[in-house]
């Protein structure tokens, strides 16, 4: 890490640093870097990555991933907030190769980071503010975490425990995202396996 920031360091310009795409390379490695050194991160240039991304009228690959990388520097509010900016701002490009699968990692992510966090309310609010914008019919990894994480955020709500989620809850999370032909395979698999076990 200490590596990568010393690079990105060197090929970041001295007159106005935050033009270069260097300079936020080297901001994410330095958080990485503090994070695991259990450090405080650097507030300046933490502020500048996030004006650098609000800046953005189109997000693209690079910014996606710059904030998908990112995402531990904010705080729940600021994770939202960005998260639902970036599907914004990128929802455009969804039919071009790798869009959509990053646009998922990218909601999985920051919903699995609020969970953690403890912060419930605001994880099934950014799931309800994106659900009709990722196709969820085509599968992908991030896709599946989301509908296991919806889930996980229904199961916890209804009992306050860490008990998993039963298939009907998994099945209902495809239905509440719109993904009708994952809950009618779910939902036959489950109705074939109980028959097979009475």
């Amino acid at each position: 890490m200490q590596r990568l920031y010393e690079g990105e360091k060197v090929l970041t310009p001295e007159n106005s640093p935050e033009k270069s795409s260097h300079f936020y390379n080297m901001t994410l490695a330095l958080c990485l870097m503090r994070k695991i050194q259990g450090k405080r991160l650097p507030q300046k240039d933490t502020k500048l990555l996030v004006k650098y991304l609000l800046s953005i009228d189109s997000w693209g690959v690079y910014e996606l991933r710059l904030f998908n990388n990112a995402m531990f520097i904010f705080d729940h509010a600021s994770l939202m907030a960005l998260t639902q900016i970036a599907i914004d701002r990128s929802k455009y490009y969804l039919q071009l190769p790798g869009y959509s699968d990053l646009l998922s990692s990218i909601l999985s992510n920051a919903i699995e980071l609020l969970i953690e966090n403890h912060e419930l309310e605001f994880a099934k609010k950014l799931l309800a503010q994106n659900e009709g914008n990722l196709d969820f019919e085509k599968i992908t990894q991030s896709k599946i975490k989301i509908i296991f994480l919806a889930a996980l955020i229904a199961e916890k709500q209804r009992s306050q425990s860490s008990v998993p989620s039963s298939p009907e809850a998994i099945i209902a999370a495809c239905y509440s995202l719109k993904a009708v032909n994952w809950s009618n395979e779910l939902n036959k698999y489950l109705q074939d396996w109980r028959k097979t076990t009475k």
